[in-house]
């Protein structure tokens, strides 16, 4: 179980894999486990093969059926793996200012 939040997003060079740039809100995740994000309403899964910190960000890299679309393309988005509604588990953030 856990929350996080996506601050950045990127392919890599293999078009199946992704790597997300996060930061725990709650819990962790490690290798092997899958969270999924949201493209309009359609739910894509992301299984995790690889996971490294540097500082409060961990890098997830990620099995993802075709990959993103863009750079960042994810950035600020929530995401709660215990949640069961889309709105619940995939939400995006607009920090106050």
């Amino acid at each position: 179980m856990a929350r996080f939040k996506i601050v950045g997003s990127r392919q890599t060079d293999h078009p199946n894999q992704t790597d997300f740039d996060v930061v725990y809100l709650e819990g962790t995740l490690t290798t092997g486990e899958e969270f999924v994000v949201y493209d309009t309403h359609h739910p894509i899964r992301c299984k995790i093969i690889k996971s490294s910190a540097s500082g409060n960000v961990t890098t997830l890299r990620c099995n993802m059926k075709r990959g993103i679309g863009w750079e960042n393309q994810y950035e600020g988005a929530i995401v709660d793996t215990q949640a069961k509604s889309r709105p619940a588990a995939f939400r995006y953030h607009h920090d106050e200012k």
